[in-house]
């Protein structure tokens, strides 16, 4: 490996060696002595350079890649990851915006573009529809600096946007171009869970079937309270971390502690 050997690792040591491994690769890829996109060693590199089993390398890389830091790409190996973006809970941002705020360049790829009069249940709804009403599915893949980032389907009120079909969706943001035609978005409710790419998801990502996923539902609303979109985002695990701050509410005591 070259910036590891195996004096680094102590074998007599309290803590297990694998844990050990995993902190010091951790520390070479945050400091920058493993770069983004360069090929990590295997774990059969490792267990010959630090004299350790392969069990143990294998352990330490499968945690690294669960956290984020290295991503495998079949038939060539295991790579150093970019750095997980990071997503405030506390702010309705459109990914466009999101992403220039970074400093990268936000991308769309149209996936389809459908208006749907067999609308499913939840989606109905969320979004207040009566029977016989429409909606309007936009699919889109988002890119950052190019990479493909999440997989992002819109439903929306066909009676509100009517036009939608008509735009060009593969470029720029989609809440942009509804306060362009006066629809101004000012509250949104979201649900996250962890979940697993898709054999279909994983050729749109650029990922392994299997590897794990943000999954995000919104549900966008006007100042006047009507929904106007649901959203269901899949984000690549590896490069997409949600943060929110959290505040504790005093407790009201009634009468005396006990």
């Amino acid at each position: 490996m070259g910036i590891l050997g195996e004096d680094d690792l102590k074998k007599d040591g309290p803590t297990p060696i694998y844990s050990q491994l995993e902190t010091l690769m951790r520390d070479k890829i945050e400091t920058g002595q493993l770069s983004v996109g360069e090929r990590a060693p295997s774990d059969r590199e490792l267990a010959t350079s630090l004299n350790i089993s392969r069990m143990t390398a294998r352990a330490a890389i499968s945690k690294l890649v669960s956290d984020g830091y290295l991503h495998a790409v079949p038939g060539k190996g295991t790579f150093v990851s970019d750095p997980k973006l990071r997503q405030d809970l506390l702010e309705l941002t459109s990914f466009t915006e999101d992403m220039r705020r970074r400093g990268l360049t936000p991308g769309a790829r149209l996936l389809g573009v459908e208006v749907e009069a067999r609308v499913p249940a939840k989606v109905g709804l969320a979004l207040r529809l009566a029977r016989g009403d429409q909606v309007v599915r936009v699919s889109r893949l988002r890119t950052a600096d190019g990479c493909p980032m999440c997989v992002e389907t819109n439903y929306l009120p066909r009676a509100m946007v009517p036009w939608l079909p008509e735009e060009d969706l593969g470029t720029g943001s989609l809440y942009r171009l509804l306060e362009d035609r006066g629809i101004w978005l000012s509250k949104a409710e979201e649900d996250l869970e962890a979940t697993l790419v898709t054999e279909e998801e994983s050729a749109l990502l650029t990922v392994p079937a299997g590897s794990p996923a943000l999954l995000v539902e919104r549900i966008s609303y006007t100042e006047g309270d009507d929904p106007v979109e649901y959203v269901k985002s899949l984000y690549r695990g590896d490069r997409y971390r949600f943060s929110a701050m959290l505040f504790r509410k005093k407790a009201k005591w009634g009468g005396g502690r006990s």
